[in-house]
């Protein structure tokens, strides 16, 4: 399909015509309220983010709400400037005119298309500019919940946390308060439990490199802690939507287990969503069986998946079912990888993903990512007797400690993998250890530009064969300035996405 050659127009009834209903929010709103749930990327990406579908679910769900969607763009890659023509993709709806706007934010580097949707779409970017009949803006994602900051002065309301409850009881204020001065309603909203309200709070700071105190004002709870939903068999944990043009293809995004207890010391999962929470096998079923005849595929989203007591039973029987079976990058410290491995074989799944990080005993325990010995190799051989054909590895360059021999030995591992594993085409992708806030590693340095292209050169020298992926350096660079910002980082995000505009 030539989408460069179609009108807006005509990519959105396309997306529309070859989307999927795999089950419909109920009650299912209707209401005078527009929500928008906006991504901040294109709609390959953002339809194949479960929380993003799951977000406007609870919009399309409220009674009082119409709930639409919005894309940085519809197809091709999304320009990092201020957006142009942010209609909406079920009804053509200009964002200016909805009442509740709200982002799912899941990458640092989508900041910039934050402010860049919200401009181009005719919304006051600034909150603090926003008059009575303005939208209100509501954050939510990973991301902000790490750190709230760099996009606070661009937010009504950020949703920390799990948002399975604290989202619908926003909106029930919102719905509630039509025609109640702006500011009564933020005071309103800043009482739901895990929802900030940066326009409440001062933010004071001290010396440099020392963290910003943030004070609230009157009206507003001392301090705002992360939603938590200890028992998520009650909501639903799948998407709502299949689309072929989303990332993953047509198929049912399943979250069987949310966070990670592993408390790997480069990873945000566990320091944004610990302990982890597991959904109970007997409640996925229902949503499998609900999408049979409608979608062949089931993917199994979750950072710890292998820790999930029933995924093999869970892999298993999509595999009875006669679907087939994708997952996540699975971590190589539980014991079950392997049989998940062999359950993809079974489903007809040609390719799988593993993460060992690094090569060597002490490069894992320097990312806090152990692994029993012989694991990998155990999984590979497990994957080409189960009739896997690809393979990809992730491995991360960058770790305070790591030296160049470090780099030789994932290469040199690389090599030997590949001699062995004949059957198997593996890749290797090599990316650049990101500091992130609330993680062990927070306050380490981005290895530079120079020392990062040096590991990822003597890793291709030595892994004769295989493939190697280099992540981009600049991203990494965006992604570690960004996710450590404060507010007046949303000063330049403004700069630079109206300079690319």
């Amino acid at each position: 399909m030539a989408y460069a050659k179609e009108s807006n127009a005509e990519r959105r009834r396309d997306f529309l015509a070859a989307e999927v209903a795999l089950a419909t929010p109920a009650p299912g709103g209707d209401g005078e309220l527009a929500a928008a749930a906006c991504y901040p990327n294109g709609y390959r990406v953002g339809m194949a983010s479960l929380g993003y579908q799951l977000a406007w679910g609870a919009f399309a769900a409220h009674r009082a709400f119409r709930a639409e969607r919005y894309f940085a763009c519809n197809a091709g890659k999304p320009s990092k400037g201020v957006v142009k023509d942010v209609i909406g993709l079920e009804y053509g709806t200009p964002l200016s005119q909805a009442d509740v706007v709200a982002f799912s934010v899941y990458y640092e580097p989508d900041y910039l298309r934050v402010y860049g949707m919200l401009a181009g779409g005719g919304v006051r970017p600034w909150a603090v500019e926003r008059g009575e009949f303005d939208p209100f803006v509501i954050l939510g994602g990973p991301a902000v919940t790490a750190n709230p900051e760099p996009l606070a002065p661009f937010a009504d309301a950020v949703v920390l946390g799990d948002a399975e409850e604290s989202l619908p009881a926003v909106l029930d204020v919102v719905a509630a308060n039509v025609g109640v001065p702006r500011r009564e309603v933020l005071v309103l909203i800043a009482q739901v439990p895990g929802v900030y309200v940066p326009a409440l709070y001062r933010v004071l700071y001290g010396a440099p490199g020392s963290p910003a105190a943030v004070v609230p004002e009157e009206g507003a709870p001392a301090k705002v802690e992360a939603s938590r939903v200890d028992d998520l068999t009650p909501y639903r944990g799948g998407s709502w939507l299949a689309t072929p043009h989303g990332e993953f293809g047509k198929l049912l995004l399943l979250e069987p287990i949310r966070g990670c207890g592993r408390a790997c010391s480069f990873c945000q999962t566990a320091a944004v969503s610990s302990p982890p929470r597991r959904r109970e096998l007997s409640s996925l079923w229902p949503l499998v069986d609900e999408v049979r005849g409608k979608v062949g595929k089931v993917g199994l989203v979750g950072a710890a998946l292998a820790d999930y007591g029933d995924v093999v039973a869970l892999a298993q029987g999509v595999v009875e079912r006669g679907m087939l079976l994708s997952v996540s990058s699975l971590a190589l410290a539980a014991s079950r990888p392997p049989a998940v491995l062999k359950a993809l074989g079974a489903s007809g799944q040609r390719g799988a993903a593993l993460a060992p990080e690094a090569a060597t005993e002490e490069g894992r325990a320097r990312l806090g990512k152990p692994a029993p010995p012989g694991r990998l190799e155990e999984c590979l051989e497990v994957a080409a007797a189960a009739g896997l054909s690809k393979i990809k590895l992730y491995y991360i360059v960058g770790a305070p400690g790591e030296g160049a021999a470090d780099a030789a030995a994932v290469g040199d591992e690389l090599a030997r993998l590949n001699r062995r594993f004949k059957t198997l085409t593996l890749e290797a992708r090599v990316n650049p250890l990101v500091p992130k806030p609330r993680t062990p590693l927070a306050g380490a340095l981005l290895v530079s530009r120079r020392e990062f292209r040096e590991r990822v050169r003597a890793i291709r020298a030595r892994a004769r064969g295989v493939r190697v992926v280099a992540g981009s350096w600049r991203e990494a660079e965006l992604q570690w300035n960004l996710g450590r910002g404060s507010r007046p980082i949303s000063r330049w995000i403004a700069r630079t996405a109206e300079k690319a505009a």
